[in-house]
């Protein structure tokens, strides 16, 4: 279900209803995107990506293919949980500045095992162990009667959050908001049905 983003900049808005009517192919088997040779030789001397999307890194979750995006159009950052380390933060930056994107789309998504394996607070060895321990923060513990509840509330207030961390870490992305040229929204991938939800703009954390 789409929400009305009518506080977005006219080129967000505009790259987001890109996206959303991507999604809306992919689910309907329209898929459209150009990832021929030829669209692949057009962009040898630069790219131009309409958006750039923090998302997570599982393999049924390709940003490119449910907004059924042709090659160049998305930059990507991808890790576990959308957990953002430093390197993480400088490349959706880049992209900020170097590539001028209008939107920054954090992408969450159903039956997350990283939101899960932090909740049920399962044992982490090395570096998974920083991972779970920042989802633990988006943890809603209202909601600690069934799992699948928990999990579905917490992976919108850990997508909501990654979003707010954008902007509260970096100097650049919000002064690109405060000017009305960058735009920071998040959203939620549906595995069943394939839908891109959009996160209320009032960041709700529910």
């Amino acid at each position: 279900m789409r929400e009305p983003r009518t506080e977005m900049t006219v080129e967000g808005r505009a790259a987001l209803d890109l996206l959303l009517d991507g999604n809306d192919r992919y689910c309907g088997e329209r898929c459209a995107a150009d990832r021929s040779a030829g669209r692949r030789r057009t962009l040898v001397s630069g790219q131009k990506p309409i958006a750039a999307i923090v998302g997570c890194s599982d393999s049924r979750v390709p940003p490119d293919v449910l907004f059924d995006q042709p090659v160049g159009s998305l930059f990507v950052v991808r890790t576990a949980g959308h957990v953002l380390s430093d390197v993480g933060l400088g490349s959706v930056e880049y992209a900020v500045d170097h590539l001028s994107v209008p939107l920054l789309l954090v992408l969450g998504h159903e039956r997350c095992g990283a939101v899960t394996a932090a909740i049920q607070a399962e044992h982490a060895t090395g570096r998974l162990a920083a991972i779970l321990e920042e989802i633990s923060a988006s943890i809603d513990v209202e909601r600690s009667g069934l799992l699948d509840d928990q999990v579905s509330s917490t992976v919108r207030r850990h997508a909501r959050r990654t979003a707010d961390a954008l902007i509260s870490r970096s100097d650049l992305i919000r002064g690109r908001m405060v000017r009305g040229t960058l735009d920071v929204v998040g959203a939620i991938y549906d595995l069943s049905s394939g839908r891109v939800a959009v996160l209320p703009a009032d960041r709700s954390l529910s």
